[in-house]
């Protein structure tokens, strides 16, 4: 079973959203709220973050939950890639 915890999944799938709708004012406020998680997710998807913090992982969990949110999903499923999520 795939672990749906794992925060480097968290981060691929928040940075290929933030890649495909940060320039469409709908998700504003989204972006607005998730200041921190959002790029965090983008340097541990870019690989430049090995590593984070407790609080690190707090930011990022609300920031995919968040996303979850946007695309009525629930956060306690397994999502394999970003079209997975959004469909």
């Amino acid at each position: 079973m795939k672990n749906n915890h794992d925060y480097k999944n968290k981060a691929i799938l928040i940075a290929a959203f933030a890649n495909s709708s940060i320039n469409d004012p709908k998700y504003d406020d989204f972006f607005e709220y998730n200041d921190v998680g959002v790029p965090l997710a983008e340097l541990i998807n870019l690989g430049l973050v090995e590593k984070i913090s407790k609080d690190g992982e707090l930011r990022l969990e609300e920031t995919y939950r968040n996303l979850c949110d946007v695309y009525g999903k629930n956060y306690d499923d397994y999502f394999e890639n970003f079209d997975e999520l959004k469909s």
